[in-house]
């Protein structure tokens, strides 16, 4: 009798100890899984934060743009020497840059704000105010958090268009072409300091290299957007040769590239 219950209580005890190990296992398994659901869940939160970020760069260089177009179609888009459209056709030469800061409300596209870049990244006297100041908060657009660089390259000159060409009513009519760039970043969420992203921003899209500022930035670790569109400028003037006073500027968009 005493080995009956000897035997009974021994197989109680491996009852128990089969019953842990079984317990145990299955919180082994359990915390492997809540890791593995922990770790997709992070990585669904950073591929939809990037995708957030994303788009809110891509507005910022769509709004760039549309602010450039409404204010090219305005009233307020004088044809004066220091008018921008004018200053773009009549003052800049091929591949030279007109750089804006686009600031939360105010801007206006005055030359006088603007750095008027040359062809070997060097900038004429008095047109050096329009790069971007990090340290300003002016500068950054409605959100508060972004900053967004536009320049204007002009990349094909004023030119008269061929008597076949000529609309009917215009005296005269001329084309030029001009790139725009819009370059939108998060200076908080990015890796380099001001001072870097300053660097980049004066970088420049030397000779026609329209992703050389985008290209800086993103090798750098910012977290940038950069988008290209191209306008083709039809210009109504009753000089001859294209030069001179102009008395009606037409714009319309073209080709669109994202870098």
């Amino acid at each position: 009798m005493a080995k009956f219950q000897h035997y009974q209580l021994r197989t109680a005890h491996q009852q128990t100890g089969a019953t842990l190990v079984v317990v145990l296992l299955l919180l082994v398994v359990l915390a492997a899984i809540s890791v593995m659901v922990v770790k997709q869940s992070n990585s669904s939160l950073k591929i939809a934060a990037a995708v957030q970020v994303d788009n809110v760069l891509f507005h910022a260089n769509d709004k760039a743009f549309l602010r450039f177009e409404n204010h090219a179609k305005s009233a307020s888009a004088s044809y004066s020497s220091s008018s921008l459209l004018n200053y773009l056709v009549n003052n800049m030469k091929l591949g030279e840059s007109l750089i804006f800061c686009v600031d939360s409300a105010q801007l206006s596209f005055d030359v006088n704000n603007a750095t008027h870049q040359t062809v070997d990244g060097g900038f004429y006297a008095g047109k050096d105010n329009g790069y971007c100041n990090l340290h300003n908060p002016n500068d950054y657009n409605s959100l508060g958090k972004v900053i967004t660089q536009l320049s204007f390259v002009l990349s094909q000159p004023l030119t008269k268009l061929n008597n076949s060409e000529q609309p009917k009513n215009l005296p005269t009519a001329c084309m030029a072409n001009v790139t725009g760039i819009a370059t939108s970043l998060v200076p908080a969420m990015s890796s380099i300091n001001q001072t870097q992203i300053l660097q980049c921003f004066r970088h420049a899209n030397v000779n026609m290299h329209i992703d050389k500022v985008a290209s800086c930035l993103k090798n750098a670790g910012a977290v940038v957007s950069t988008h290209r569109q191209d306008y083709q400028l039809l210009v109504s003037t009753s000089q001859p040769n294209c030069l001179g006073a102009i008395d009606n500027i037409f714009i319309n968009p073209t080709s669109w590239v994202e870098y």
